[in-house]
């Protein structure tokens, strides 16, 4: 596509503190946010994916936000051929992008535009496949890629079995001029964050979002699989003790933060910073590099 306006992505594991970022650069640069974390995309999961605020949505446009329902799927190709057209529409009003988000298929299927080359065809095959069959179908088919994504996330299993591994070339080139910044905290600053959101989730009623959902769609829906969500309603529905719940959902949430990390370093395009406060002066060169083409 023909590129009409600045776009930076900003990139990293969960609790790293992406979103704040986001909104004080969209603040300062006049910018709209698209959101790109799988979990933001479910209607009625706000508590536990960490959402931005409705003060914060009503005082930037923030796209991607509860565009499903949680017992719906958004593949990757449905989520590129959403976001495409809302890049458009952002730049017509001269606004300069900012991609927030730690889904990093997602990040990279739109910004290195992934040719979807066995969708249709591999989507009829796992249809009825269960988690187990997937599991086995995925390690057999790609060994090397089953081991970076979740593999008790059926969701995950079959997007890697519907499109294939991503291919040396998919990260080649960008189909974008855009700024890609990386958050990497310190292990113990996102540990410690992490912690911190998870205590703040439960106090916040995070049970009650969690039997809603339970109630409404059933323990197998897609959104219930996602961190945080499938150690709840686990417990919920006596799978699991109660009393050591905090602790399973900040074990499960660190292992997701790794695999976040490790998907992101393969990216050579990424500027990796420690301190966010180092982004701004990085994307005030590149807008200003973008005023003058």
């Amino acid at each position: 596509m023909l590129q009409t306006g600045p776009l930076v992505a900003l990139i990293g594991p969960t609790a790293s503190g992406k979103s704040q970022l986001g909104l004080e650069l969209a603040r300062s640069f006049d910018g709209e946010i698209i959101c790109v974390d799988t979990g933001s995309f479910y209607r009625q999961m706000d508590i536990g994916t960490a959402k931005p605020s409705r003060f914060d949505q009503a005082e930037l446009p923030h796209h991607m936000l509860d565009i499903i329902d949680a017992d719906t799927r958004l593949s990757v190709q449905k989520f590129v051929q959403l976001t495409k057209p809302i890049l458009t529409d952002i730049w017509s009003r001269k606004k300069p992008i900012f991609l927030v988000g730690g889904s990093g298929l997602y990040i990279d299927a739109l910004l290195f535009d992934y040719q979807f080359r066995t969708e249709k065809q591999a989507a009829s095959q796992t249809a009825n496949m269960d988690l187990e069959e997937l599991q086995t179908a995925a390690q057999q088919a790609y060994p090397a890629e089953y081991r970076q994504v979740d593999s008790k996330n059926p969701r995950r299993l079959e997007q890697l079995l519907r499109r294939g591994p991503a291919h040396t070339t998919d990260r080649s080139e960008l189909a974008y001029n855009a700024l890609l910044i990386g958050l990497s905290p310190s292990r113990s600053e996102i540990t410690s964050q992490i912690k911190q959101r998870t205590a703040a989730m439960l106090q916040a009623g995070f049970r009650d979002e969690v039997e809603a959902l339970l109630t409404n769609y059933g323990p197998d829906c897609p959104g219930l699989q996602i961190t945080g969500y499938a150690q709840m309603s686990s417990m919920i529905l006596g799978q699991s003790h109660e009393s050591d719940l905090e602790d399973r959902i900040n074990q499960a949430t660190l292992q997701l933060a790794k695999k976040q990390l490790t998907w992101f370093r393969r990216n050579p395009a990424i500027h990796w910073l420690e301190a966010p406060s180092d982004a701004k002066a990085l994307v005030t060169t590149y807008l200003d590099d973008w005023s003058l083409q």
